[in-house]
């Protein structure tokens, strides 16, 4: 049945049935109380703007559902078989949105919050102004910043082989080898620590191997016990004293 067939007489009335159409132009609004199929190799249907507007298209094409825009010859979204949804320019969602898998190929702008309860994983560059982390975080690379890097909780630097570094050239590296655990120190000036107090310690304990004070004493420990202090005129020694070539100067012992 020809759409041409049907005359004038279609106008204002309701059309149960007429077939198959192979043409229908409609002026107006068309209004459809059940299904309306649309079947063809490539089926389409086309949105024609009079005011000058953007004209749209609907298509499936090869099992891609594709919104296209027909006034400047651009894909804007497809939602393929298998689900995979592509939007080709900015999309704008006001309220909240569930996704499973998002996968940005370019630049992607949030205003708001970003709350991922899942995985994220970026391979290319990406600029973060302010981050903050409640859970683990794993670094399998190298993890630069330019700026400062505040932790309100535990870092873990978990391999045998990776360390820790400071300065232009790596001069000071912080790292364990499987066995061991070092500071080293290459560059060309000192290695200063400072404090109030230094105190070098039994790990697990409060018990002190050596002590130094700024401006006063310094005191070695045997198994906690001081037997060496420095002081104003000279060292305090507490125990037997044992020289294999003899003594010089004056000897005050108790």
């Amino acid at each position: 049945l020809n759409a041409t067939t049907l005359g004038s007489g279609v106008v204002n009335s309701s059309l149960t049935s007429v077939g198959t159409l192979t043409s229908l132009n409609v002026s107006g609004t068309v209004t459809s109380n059940g299904n309306v199929t649309i079947s063809n190799t490539a089926p389409r249907l086309d949105f024609v703007d009079t005011d000058n507007n953007s004209d749209y298209r609907i298509t499936n094409s090869n099992g891609t559902f594709v919104v296209y825009d027909v006034t400047n010859a651009a894909t804007r979204l497809s939602i393929a078989s298998n689900g995979n949804l592509s939007v080709v320019n900015n999309l704008d969602v006001d309220g909240q949105t569930d996704l499973d898998v998002l996968n940005v190929a370019e630049l992607a702008t949030f205003t708001g919050n970003i709350d991922a309860n899942g995985s994220i994983d970026v391979d290319g560059h990406t600029n973060l102004d302010n981050v903050s982390i409640a859970g683990v975080t794993t670094a399998t690379g190298t993890l630069n910043s330019t700026g400062g890097i505040i932790l309100t909780a535990n870092m873990s630097v978990a391999s045998d082989t990776a360390k820790v570094f400071f300065g232009a050239s790596n001069d000071l590296s912080i790292y364990h080898n499987g066995s061991a655990s070092y500071i080293d120190d290459v560059g060309s000036g000192d290695l200063s620590i400072r404090g109030s107090s230094v105190i070098l310690g039994k790990p697990g304990s409060t018990e002190a191997m050596l002590k130094a004070v700024p401006d006063a004493e310094v005191n070695l420990y045997f198994d906690g016990i001081n037997r060496l202090k420095t002081a104003n005129g000279g060292v305090i020694i507490t125990g037997v004293t044992t020289s294999s070539g003899g003594f010089s100067g004056n000897l005050t012992g108790n």
